[in-house]
């Protein structure tokens, strides 16, 4: 009988064993892509010492930074954040960078 119980007790703890290993090898990866989402509205707010627009929508508003790398357009053609004015139309594409802020891929300013 006390064979029996050492036998049960060795399977039992190797079955523990392997149970955490398994728990203990958690994907860690970040490069994961991130969700385009996009937001329609009118710009409320235009920060461009901090690189932030804030698009006011129906019933919300949302911060939004705008890096180097956004690609932001009018009729077509490029510009910049500081051609951007207070109640322009936008479409903004952007992602969650979170822990940090929205970031937008592309705005598109309506003519």
């Amino acid at each position: 009988m006390k064979n029996y119980l050492r036998i049960c007790f060795i399977i039992l703890a190797i079955c523990a064993g392997s149970i955490s290993w398994s728990y203990c090898d958690i994907d860690t990866d970040t490069s994961a892509e991130h969700f385009i989402r996009v937001i329609k509205g009118n710009i409320s707010s235009v920060n461009w010492v901090g690189s932030e627009i804030v698009v006011k929508t129906f019933d919300d508003e949302t911060t939004i930074f705008v890096s180097h790398s956004t690609r932001i357009t009018k009729r077509g053609v490029s510009i910049q954040l500081s051609d951007i004015n207070i109640s322009d139309k936008v479409t903004v594409e952007y992602y969650n960078d979170s822990p940090g802020p929205l970031k937008a891929v592309s705005i598109t300013v309506k003519a």
